[in-house]
């Protein structure tokens, strides 16, 4: 790119992988964070590339954190661009493609605040059997990069629905939106065939469970939220000679959970056509 544009690249940094070492630590932010002066500091990476270096994800598996937003990730095996996904250098080398969505912890906090309920109270409503009659819930309530145009809504309401109702359909229309996602890594050439969870989203059961429905794959929560800061100290250790990229943390470190395996899938396939259906609509 840097040839492409004609930039002069004697004024721009080195191009390093995530585990190289960068330079050392100056005195001045040295002093502020208590360490010592002169330290190792590594190039780094993004929080996406951090959590997938953390996971060590074997071939045919995908990871998906929850939080703010969504994000799918998968290693790349080589530079193939797809649409409708992003591709980046991962940690370690090689590649990785992400799925992203704006739309899950941050339109389920809005749903939350505009109901007047609990995080508790919201995604207790996910153990609740599935409904054909639950409002389909569209959580475009942040423009997607990828799909700018779409407002957020509630569909189907009718004076039988409840608040619990609203809720219910809040879940199962971000569930969906990571279903959509899904199938654009499916469109990008690749089939995993199962899932690591992490994120601090995606902790209640319930709401793993209607996940795992929704995905049609198990799912294998991580057994903590922090894979980002987790694939970050990874890329210190490996930077600072500790630990030779590949080896380390991994499935023993981070997958001891059980799965949570999918049950109604085909009334959970039954909605996400409903959730299409509005979408093509709208």
């Amino acid at each position: 790119l840097i040839e492409a544009f004609g930039l002069p690249a004697d004024t721009l940094p080195p191009i390093l992988g995530a585990t190289e070492v960068a330079g050392r630590l100056l005195p001045t932010p040295a002093n502020q964070l208590g360490l010592p002066s002169g330290i190792q500091v590594a190039a780094g990476a993004a929080d996406t590339a951090a959590a997938l270096y953390a996971s060590g994800l074997d071939a045919g598996w995908a990871l998906l954190t929850v939080g703010t937003g969504g994000q799918w990730m998968v290693p790349e095996g080589e530079f193939r661009p797809a649409g409708g996904t992003n591709l980046f250098a991962a940690a370690g080398g090689g590649f990785y493609r992400l799925a992203p969505v704006q739309n899950a912890g941050v339109a389920l906090d809005w749903v939350r605040g505009v109901l007047g309920v609990s995080w508790q109270q919201l995604y207790d409503t996910a153990g609740r059997p599935w409904r054909a009659d639950t409002p389909v819930f569209l959580p475009y309530l942040a423009r997607e990069r990828w799909d700018p145009t779409m407002a957020g809504t509630w569909a189907g309401l009718t004076l039988a629905h409840t608040r619990e109702d609203l809720m219910r359909g809040a879940l199962e229309g971000v569930a969906y939106l990571l279903r959509r996602r899904l199938d654009d890594l499916r469109a990008a050439g690749h089939q995993p065939e199962a899932v690591l969870l992490g994120g601090g989203g995606a902790t209640h059961p319930a709401w793993r469970q209607l996940l795992a429905d929704v995905l049609a794959l198990p799912l294998h929560p991580a057994d903590t939220s922090w894979l980002s800061a987790a694939g970050a100290g990874r890329v210190a250790a490996a930077a600072a000679g500790m630990e030779r990229p590949g080896e380390g943390g991994g499935r023993s470190g981070y997958w001891n959970t059980g799965a949570v395996v999918p049950g109604e899938r085909s009334v959970a396939s039954a909605g996400y056509d409903r959730f299409t259906h509005k979408l093509s609509a709208s």
